[in-house]
């Protein structure tokens, strides 16, 4: 699962604060997955199935949700 969470902070060039904002997490609750210290929950993976959706169908807002979180 971490890998995934790395995929789309390299994707963008976030760092760890943006993509936290980007999943509405804790910085240090996505530190804890991107270490292998915890694992994300079943609405964090609905989440991340849900961003790959927009960005398929809707990518002008895929991209307003990223500019969101990269502000």
């Amino acid at each position: 699962m971490s890998d995934q969470f790395i995929d789309l902070k390299s994707k963008h060039k976030m760092n760890d604060r943006q993509l936290a904002k980007l999943l509405g997490v804790p910085l240090t609750t996505l530190r804890g997955w991107l270490y292998g210290v915890r694992i994300a929950g079943s609405s964090t993976l609905r989440t991340m199935e849900l961003l790959e959706i927009i960005e398929q169908h809707a990518p002008r807002l895929y991209r307003d949700l990223i500019d969101d979180a990269m502000a």
